[in-house]
């Protein structure tokens, strides 16, 4: 396995053994790709240069794609076992609907508004999401946007005594309180959907499994609070974290255009949506695979 080294900057534009282009989108994560169609079946060398980039770059954006929900399903299969969403009226033919658009029945077709706050997709399980993936049908042209903000860089911020302190905290991930506390608008969770969801405990600080590189991992929506602390200090600790690993300078922005892909990596990265006016039609196709459970090795401070 190659040996990775905890970055601090990114490479610039590059081109793969298997041709693929990447080019660099902002300091701390995210690349554009091109010179690729992931509608026909990926070469091992291939998936092997997009899954390195991924782990490294935590964010890619594939623009100028034409995918069905099988082809979603099945690129995402390359990465692990999907995931469907915890509210089943959402899943549709193996992906998750995100709309605002409503049937004729007057009903979303999909979750409407959905993570609008920082957070890591399905920390709240008990196998956590790892990769996710976004395709945009229909994007409102202002609006909307998808914003990233990588958590290798926030973690780089540390001090010794803070990484020594938070290596020994354990963040309280509960989807029932995110969806009492966030989701007011929506019908409550059902009793079988809360069974499948109890709350679970991560490490604050998390070790990638390929890279070896640190990060942050708490969900500003989703981590309730912290093992061991009170409710109020270790609420107040989780949005304090989420502030630091949201910086501005950590950030990277995308605005949609109709057949955009992103893929990424929800142990280096966070994510929230922004509003948008319902004017505009929002139609976009989401899954996401799981992998491991959370874990930190030890961290030698010199």
């Amino acid at each position: 396995m190659k040996k990775f080294i905890q970055h601090r900057f990114l490479p610039e534009n590059y081109t793969s053994s298997s041709l693929i282009k990447f080019e660099k989108l902002s300091e701390h994560l995210g690349v554009k790709v091109d010179n690729i169609d992931l509608s026909k079946l990926l070469t091992g060398n291939q998936f092997d240069d997009i899954n390195e980039a991924l782990s490294v770059h935590s964010l890619l954006v594939f623009p100028n794609q034409s995918l069905t929900n099988m082809d979603m399903v099945k690129l995402s299969e390359l990465f692990g076992s999907t995931l469907p969403h915890i509210v089943n009226k959402f899943n549709q033919d193996g992906v998750i609907v995100l709309s605002n658009k409503r049937d004729k029945n007057g009903k979303l077709i999909g979750a409407d508004r959905s993570g609008m706050q920082w957070h890591s997709d399905g920390s709240f399980r008990k196998l956590p999401n790892r990769i996710s993936l976004l395709y945009g049908v229909e994007c409102p042209p202002i609006g909307a946007d998808t914003i990233f903000a990588s958590t290798y860089a926030s973690f780089d911020t540390l001090g010794k005594l803070e990484i020594k302190e938070l290596s020994k905290l354990y963040g309280i991930h509960d989807y029932s309180w995110y969806w009492s506390e966030y989701q007011k608008i929506r019908p409550p969770l059902t009793e079988e959907e809360k069974l499948r969801t109890p709350q679970v405990f991560y490490p604050i600080l998390r070790t990638h499994p390929i890279t070896g590189w640190n990060s942050l991992y708490v969900s500003e929506c989703v981590t309730c609070g912290i093992k061991g602390m009170n409710k109020i200090d270790g609420r107040s600790r989780i949005i304090e974290l989420s502030e630091l690993m949201s910086q501005f300078e950590f950030r990277y922005t995308h605005k949609w255009t109709k057949g955009d892909l992103l893929i990424w990596d929800n142990a280096s990265a966070i994510h929230k949506g922004t509003e948008y006016d319902n004017k505009y039609d929002r139609l976009m196709l989401r899954t996401s695979t799981s992998a491991e459970v959370p874990f930190l090795k030890d961290i030698k401070l010199t």
